[in-house]
């Protein structure tokens, strides 16, 4: 759980190349089931955030990540969970979808996801309206 929320926490990854961001569509079955989102997951006891992460991208997407640093927190839409956004970086972009999570892959530029639907609202705002102010400081 989050010390100050006291909600449990999930981790987001933010992961870019070439001025798109990778998506991903929720398999049916889970929760979101459908949704487009970035990738995430929820931290279990005992594991850091970025630990979570790490863990994450390589069980749903085959994706070895390196953390880069916390860029932004807000609760999920239910707000059953706090979402730790992070930053992160990849040396093989390619991706090995589990597909009891994964339904999809994209990448996408912040126009494209907001074509996409559905979408959560504040997966969105982070990309039009946070985005924007972090992406030009250095990891």
């Amino acid at each position: 759980m989050s010390a100050g929320s006291g909600l449990p926490e999930a981790v987001v990854g933010v992961i870019h190349d070439a001025g798109r961001f990778l998506l991903i569509r929720r398999a049916d079955g889970i929760p979101a089931g459908g949704w487009w989102t970035p990738p995430s997951g929820r931290v279990e006891p005992g594991e850091t955030q970025p630990e979570a992460l790490v863990r994450e991208m390589r069980e749903e997407l085959g994706l070895e990540v390196t953390p880069l640093r916390h860029i932004w927190t807000c609760p999920t839409a239910d707000g059953r969970f706090l979402l730790n956004w992070w930053l992160a970086e990849a040396d093989d972009l390619a991706t090995t979808p589990d597909p009891t999570e994964v339904a999809e892959v994209r990448w996408c530029t912040v126009d494209e996801l907001r074509a996409l639907s559905p979408t959560f609202a504040d997966d969105v705002r982070f990309f039009v309206e946070v985005w924007p102010t972090i992406a030009d400081q250095p990891s």
